[in-house]
């Protein structure tokens, strides 16, 4: 298989991972915290105060590290990083409007991709093996040639052709469907209206948006297969799965998970690369514990705040996209420009888009309005107006999602 082919050229030791997360699990919980401050005594990573943590207490008692405070270290990093030293890495403009680089070295990236592959085989799936995705699609050779490699093809259901873009997806018979919560949903809603047939996959999983679970119970009706919530990040990947019994558990050993009502912060005991003590997601979860050990920690995650499933810009009341659209404009313009902000995205009328940003270096507000305006023109071929309001308090405090559907009409 090509993709196992990849891991293999770029050295990434999967399958010993995924030997090692499943050990771990099956531990008792007294020998697992002993192995987490057996890593900690080893990676000593620092936590926000610049200080190195060796133990659990140590840890639990570090102050919060905010991702204001992660991006400022990788920039500072990134400067000294010793020349010659293979690192991977993942960008992502991020739910909260923050643009974050994550590196990673062989060892860290095999162990969050074995986490992945120890969750899909609880599902009977192989990591490699073909994936449909609803997803932002992203043009150009580099997203081919990466899809390729990762054997998936990538769909978004919006537009007049959604339909026949979404069953040439299915006809290609993929192991598995995965994408944002709203495109698997919005999916759905079109190839059960079309009353076309398709070859069933094996799974659904939905991600990066919380779902209800009458949501869930129609995707798994259309598209004839169990659905799974998995809650990740960039920083991370996955952190939460769910398993074939409908717990999401907690799902790599390697990470210790604070829950509360105001935040969620994650630790990885086993970072090198980049220190990520008490990191704050800017999600609220809560955690129970449950008896079913079938995946992972019996610690599952009972409720999730801070992410939605109402992301789609109304260009028209008959024409829709997805909000990542912006997310992917906004990191495009970031570097091009030189230009690192937050950001929140508003809608409160058809065709009409508001960028709140809290910039400094930021000088002309009407530059970035047409640079967005003309990107959405080039990749939806429409024009929306757009307008930037920027400086210091147009942001709002706490969890931020980088949308915020505010159309007063019914949709």
């Amino acid at each position: 298989m090509i993709t196992k082919a990849l891991y293999r050229f770029l050295g990434l030791n999967i399958d010993y991972w995924c030997r090692e997360v499943a050990r771990l699990w099956s531990l008792p919980s007294e020998q697992l915290v002993l192995e987490r401050e057996a890593v900690l005594a080893e990676t000593g990573p620092l936590n926000a105060s610049g200080q190195p943590v060796r133990t659990l207490a140590q840890l639990s008692s570090s102050s919060v590290l905010s991702k204001a405070r992660l991006i400022d270290r990788f920039q500072k990093a990134n400067a000294q990083k010793s020349p010659g030293k293979r690192y991977f890495s993942r960008h992502t403009s991020g739910t909260t409007g923050q643009p974050t680089e994550i590196i990673l070295s062989r060892a860290e990236l095999s162990r969050l991709l074995a986490v992945r592959d120890y969750c899909f085989r609880h599902h009977g799936i192989s990591l490699g093996e073909s994936e449909g995705r609803l997803w932002s699609e992203h043009k150009g050779i580099k997203s081919r040639v990466m899809n390729f490699l990762l054997n998936r093809r990538v769909v978004c259901p919006t537009g007049a052709d959604a339909v026949t873009r979404v069953l040439e997806l299915l006809r290609w018979k993929p192991t598995y469907l995965y994408g944002y919560s709203s495109l698997l949903l919005e999916a759905a809603r079109l190839i059960n209206e079309s009353g076309e047939s398709f070859p069933s996959p094996k799974l659904v999983v939905c991600t990066a948006e919380t779902i209800l679970p009458a949501q869930k119970a129609f995707i798994s009706k259309v598209f004839n297969a169990p659905v799974a919530e998995e809650y990740g990040s960039t920083e991370f990947d996955i952190i939460g799965f769910e398993c074939s019994k409908g717990h999401r558990h907690l799902v790599n050993p390697w990470l210790v998970v604070e829950d509360g009502p105001e935040r969620c912060l994650v630790s990885d005991v086993s970072r090198k690369s980049q220190s990520l003590v008490r990191y704050d997601l800017g999600d609220s979860l809560e955690l129970s514990t449950s008896q079913c050990g079938s995946l992972g920690s019996k610690q599952v995650i009972k409720n999730l705040q801070g992410r939605t499933i109402n992301r789609f810009f109304y260009v028209s009341p008959d024409k829709k996209v997805h909000s990542s659209i912006f997310s992917r404009i906004i990191d495009e313009y970031s570097h091009q420009y030189n230009e690192m902000f937050s950001f929140l995205a508003t809608q409160e009328h058809y065709g009409e888009l508001a960028l709140n940003i809290d910039a400094v270096r930021l000088t002309n507000a009407d530059d970035l309005s047409e640079f967005v305006r003309i990107r959405f023109e080039k990749e939806c071929g429409t024009t929306i107006r757009v307008t930037v309001n920027a400086g210091a308090g147009q942001m709002q405090a706490g969890k931020r999602n980088y949308f915020i559907q505010k159309l007063t009409e019914s949709i």
